[in-house]
């Protein structure tokens, strides 16, 4: 019984996790929308000051924000700092 509870525990850490994981990608993308990031991208590749500069935004906290949406596949990192919109994909 004690292996039931168990895989019943991880099933339940996993349940919240995708949860918590849910919420911080909506608001990463709640942010981004927020900010403006994909408009500033339709012109092209910029890198984190160009954008924080267009968005005047904090440029620390919009290189996470950017590492976010990477991640979430909805920008791409080319090099160290240049980010290309993939906006036109979902269009």
């Amino acid at each position: 019984m004690e292996k039931a509870h168990s895989k019943s525990m991880t099933a339940d850490a996993e349940y919240i996790m995708d949860l918590a994981l849910g919420y911080q990608m909506s608001h990463a993308l709640f942010a981004a929308l927020h900010l403006n990031i994909f408009n500033i991208l339709e012109s092209g590749a910029k890198n984190v000051p160009e954008i924080a500069k267009e968005a005047e935004s904090d440029q620390e906290s919009l290189e996470r924000l950017t590492r976010a949406l990477v991640a979430m596949n909805l920008l791409e990192k080319r090099g160290d700092v240049t980010l290309k919109s993939f906006t036109s994909i979902y269009r």
